[in-house]
């Protein structure tokens, strides 16, 4: 999955229809730690009003490692505000134990111009739940 977001990651500097994302989620649990995320999109469908895009996302703290990929779709508000849920299909790593999820995540992005746009989100993830903020960036 690192080769799949890191192929993302090279293909973007060259297709328009790519995006790069970075940010952290912040676990509600007690002693848990925040998580850092990075990862990549594909826009499927590019639609004003509701495009669809697929993401993956690699998220590390500590020894917990977290791999999600899936649909992403957007819906446009007005010309900078954005709804935006996902179901992705997660796969967690703590301590030499792994397992697999559905994360639900739901939220609201803006957009600062057509390239660069912040992310505040609600993620549910098995064990893992909590508000998560980023960047995203479109070439």
């Amino acid at each position: 999955m690192f080769r799949l977001i890191s192929l993302m990651f090279l293909v973007s500097v060259f297709y328009s229809q790519f995006s790069l994302r970075a940010g952290m989620i912040f676990p509600s649990e007690e002693h848990a730690k925040n998580l850092v995320s990075f990862g990549g999109g594909y826009t499927l469908l590019e639609n004003e009003k509701m495009p669809l895009n697929i993401i993956a996302e690699y998220s590390f703290a500590d020894e917990l490692t977290v791999i999600e990929f899936g649909p992403n779709l957007m819906f446009g508000l007005n010309e900078h505000i954005f709804l935006q849920a996902s179901a992705l299909y997660s796969r967690e790593s703590s301590h030499g134990i792994s397992h697999s999820d559905i994360a639900v995540i739901v939220g609201a992005a803006y957009e600062l111009n057509h390239h660069l746009g912040i992310e505040l989100l609600y993620g549910i993830n098995g064990d893992i739940k909590g508000p998560r903020i980023g960047l995203s960036f479109r070439l």
